[in-house]
């Protein structure tokens, strides 16, 4: 699927002109973003829970996390986390010594975790833009039914990291189309069983409306270090890092975690478990490559290579095994975008002519007048195996009475529609 294929309103989406102050880099569109207004329309809420997991499940995500030495990144789908939840507590776990599936199952525990507290009445703590109002609704059973998945991330730190002002999204999609896709619902769980001091969770409860006004990493601010933008303004929530404690919060605030400034035990390091919950609209592209995943670090290699501006020399090439073949995957995913471009073009060409045409249109007909005969994509044949591929997806169909004519392909003589072509 491609980000034109998606329908957002299917699952409650407004795409809307946006500018946080950034582009990436391989990229010049003007930025967009994607809002749920079921979601936004919600009082900005966050939930915090203390001992919120089991301790042998946090100890776990805190000993993989420091063994990876990097930070790691999984997607659980929504129907594995319902499957795991029937399951006894007595469940075999992977082999220690099969790290991925360690990871899964680790992730997909935490995840259903994080899902159970955000429905949960009775949190630790809970911040909230007025006080004054009844305790605002997060995330309800029924929310989860529109959900497809959850992208689930750690990462480990040391004294003086810090973690800057930004918006969660889904990375991929943002790379891809400058299109910046919030999830709705978000939070994290603190693994690290020792007394940190700094560290501290800080959510900004002005959401949207606050991020626009600041933009990626603070950049449209008059200061884009962490502590200073927070003393500009109010909306802050504080929260100090703490073991097993999960924060549930509106996906759609921003938030930044403040420089780490010691540890009680020197050995340890800050492990932060992350947790994003995306829709059906943006979740089977958001599984594929998961943030810091391997397929997203790789994936993001191959675009930047892809759109670099300089110049690599044959010889460079040459001694450079790696850098080669970078480059073949740079090529096959040039060519992939430049192939799913070129099919949305002909889909809206052909979409118009037909929407317009006022005798019944046949294959043939659309062959002969989108085919080229330059050489270059499609010619008629292309057109006519593009047809029949989008009869297949339901996006074209074949008139009442017709579709015996229709064997194993759709042939040039038979007569195509759109799906919502009303027969008079």
């Amino acid at each position: 699927m491609t980000l034109s294929d998606i329908d957002w309103k299917a699952t409650g989406g407004v795409l809307i002109d946006f500018d946080d102050g950034h582009v990436p880099e391989n990229l010049s569109e003007k930025g967009q973003l994607v809002t749920y207004p079921d979601f936004l329309q919600r009082p900005q809420c966050v939930k915090v829970f203390d001992n919120a997991v089991e301790k042998e499940l946090v100890d776990s995500l805190y000993s993989l996390t420091v063994e990876e030495k990097r930070p790691w990144g999984t997607y659980v789908a929504v129907a594995d986390i319902r499957e795991y939840c029937k399951q006894s507590p007595e469940s075999s776990t992977p082999p220690e010594e099969d790290v991925a599936a360690r990871r899964q199952d680790l992730a997909l525990a935490a995840a259903a975790a994080f899902l159970q507290k955000a429905e949960m009445k009775n949190p630790s703590l809970v911040y909230q833009k007025d006080e004054d109002k009844a305790q605002a609704h997060l995330w309800s059973a029924s929310d989860l039914t529109q959900a497809h998945g959850v992208a689930v991330w750690a990462l480990a730190a040391d004294i003086g990291s810090q973690v800057p002002y930004h918006l969660d999204y889904a990375e991929q999609i943002r790379y891809d189309s400058n299109i910046i896709v919030p999830p709705v619902l978000a939070g994290t769980l603190h693994c690290t069983n020792t007394e940190i001091q700094g560290g501290e969770y800080c959510v900004n409860l002005d959401g949207l409306k606050h991020y626009q006004r600041c933009g990626y990493k603070g950049c449209k601010s008059s200061c884009m270090d962490s502590a200073k933008l927070m003393e500009q303004d109010d909306g802050w929530a504080r929260i100090p890092y703490r073991y097993n404690r999960m924060i549930c919060q509106s996906g759609h605030l921003p938030h930044l975690s403040t420089s780490i400034q010691s540890f009680a035990d020197s050995n340890c390091k800050r492990v932060i478990l992350g947790f994003n919950v995306f829709m059906d609209d943006v979740g089977p592209t958001v599984q594929l490559v998961p943030e810091h995943s391997d397929a997203f670090r790789q994936k993001v290699r191959v675009q930047r290579l892809l759109f670099q501006k300089r110049r690599l020399s044959l010889q460079t090439i040459q001694q450079n095994p790696s850098l080669a073949k970078l480059l073949v995957l740079a090529k096959r995913q040039k060519l992939k975008q430049d192939f799913a471009k070129a099919q949305d073009e002909l889909d809206a060409r052909l979409y118009q002519y037909m929407n317009e045409a006022k005798i019944e249109v046949t294959v043939q007909v659309l062959m002969d007048r989108f085919g080229r005969e330059d050489g270059q994509w499609p010619n008629q044949t292309d057109v006519q195996v593009h047809i029949h591929h989008r009869y297949q997806q339901g996006r074209l169909c074949i008139p009442d009475g017709c579709e015996q004519t229709v064997k194993h392909f759709v042939q040039p003589e038979q007569v195509v529609r759109l799906p919502n072509t009303v027969e008079e």
